[in-house]
């Protein structure tokens, strides 16, 4: 008997994906490297971004969290391909 169906273990996969995406997406955006731009850094003295650059080492950590969970899952389902 398996915990997860395949099908249930496929559309984790997908999430966790998505969740990756945007996570890496935040780390991006929330970089003090992306603040070469006039526009990024004139933003970088408001205080909302402020607030969102101070999360961004919990979007590291999300991210490793995410991503454990991803391959785990993507070798559950498909195997070790070598």
């Amino acid at each position: 008997m398996e915990v997860l169906d395949p099908i249930t273990r496929m559309r984790l996969l997908f999430i966790t994906g998505l969740i990756n995406l945007v996570l890496l997406t935040l780390i991006f955006l929330s970089c003090r490297l992306t603040l070469r731009s006039r526009l990024l850094n004139r933003m970088a003295r408001t205080k909302w971004f402020k607030a969102f650059y101070a999360a961004h080492t919990y979007f590291w950590w999300v991210l490793y969290a995410s991503l454990l969970v991803h391959i785990i899952l993507a070798f559950w389902t498909f195997g070790y391909p070598f």
